[in-house]
C-alpha cells in the first residue's frame, strides 16, 4: 500500500484536543502542533510557488523570510501571525517555566485558524515573487 501524504490539519486538530487537557505537557504540546499547522501550511504555498528551500539551511526560517521579505502587506502581517505561534512554541519547547500556559488558549487556536484563513485568502502566487530564490 503506498504511503499518502499526511493531512497538515491534523494538527490543528490534535491541538485542539490537547489544549482541552490541563497537564502542562499537553498544553505546551497543542501550542507546538498549532505552529506546525501554520508552518507546513506556508511551507506548502513557498513549495508550489517554485521556490526551493535548500538544504543544510533552517527551512523555518527561509519560509518565514519569504512571508517577511514580501512586497505584499498581508503576507507580513502573516509572518506576524507566524513569528507569534513560534515565539510561543519555543518557549514551551525549550523554557523549563512557562508561566500561566494555560492562559494561551484559545488564542493560539485562534491565532493558528487566522494564520489559515488570510493565507488561503491570498492570490495562490504570494507571497513568492517566481524566479527569486532566497
Amino acid at each position: 500500500m503506498a504511503a499518502k501524504p499526511f493531512d497538515w490539519p491534523d494538527f490543528l486538530t490534535l491541538a485542539e484536543e490537547l489544549a482541552a487537557r490541563p497537564e502542562e505537557h499537553c498544553l505546551r504540546t497543542a501550542i507546538g502542533r498549532a505552529y506546525y499547522y501554520a508552518y507546513h501550511l506556508a511551507r506548502q504555498r513557498v513549495v508550489d510557488n517554485e521556490f526551493v528551500i535548500t538544504k543544510f539551511e533552517d527551512s523555518h526560517k527561509q519560509v518565514w523570510e519569504k512571508f517577511n521579505n514580501s512586497p505584499e502587506y498581508s503576507c507580513k502581517k502573516l509572518y506576524d501571525l507566524a513569528k507569534i505561534l513560534k515565539d510561543k512554541r519555543q518557549q514551551a519547547d525549550y523554557n523549563a517555566i512557562f508561566p500561566r500556559i494555560e492562559d494561551e488558549f484559545p488564542g493560539i487556536i485562534t491565532t493558528a485558524k487566522k494564520f489559515a484563513a488570510d493565507l488561503n485568502a491570498l492570490d495562490k502566487r504570494l507571497p513568492v515573487n517566481r524566479g527569486v530564490r532566497a
